[in-house]
């Protein structure tokens, strides 16, 4: 059920109509819809990230103002996070802050994926 909230959610924002007051918001969102977005993609990232073995992880580059390398499954579909955060970075703004190599590398550790 939460992943069609969310995969709404998304559809909502990105198909949004191009009338001048929707034009508006997504110009100047409010921190609400911009904390949506943000929430939606830290549960897709805490749901994305199991493993069984260290060949199941992999990093996926969003950058700021999440973690830069969250790691996930390689069997998740990727597309839905990069989607929310493209979506994040239209209507909240994107962030100039770079990111920073991992350190280490990604492994499976108690069924989750950790950097080591």
């Amino acid at each position: 059920m939460r992943k069609i909230w969310i995969i709404t959610l998304a559809i909502l924002l990105i198909a949004a109509p191009a009338s001048a007051e929707s034009n508006i918001i997504i110009k100047s969102p409010g921190k609400e819809q911009c904390g949506i977005v943000i929430q939606s993609l830290k549960t897709e990232m805490d749901h994305g990230n199991y493993c069984r073995d260290d060949s199941e992880c992999i990093a996926v580059p969003l950058g700021c103002p999440l973690p830069c390398n969250p790691l996930m499954n390689i069997n998740e579909p990727i597309t839905r996070i990069t989607a929310l955060k493209e979506t994040y970075d239209r209507i909240c703004g994107s962030c100039d802050k770079g990111c920073a190599e991992p350190k280490g590398d990604p492994v499976c550790v108690k069924h989750k994926c950790v950097y080591q």
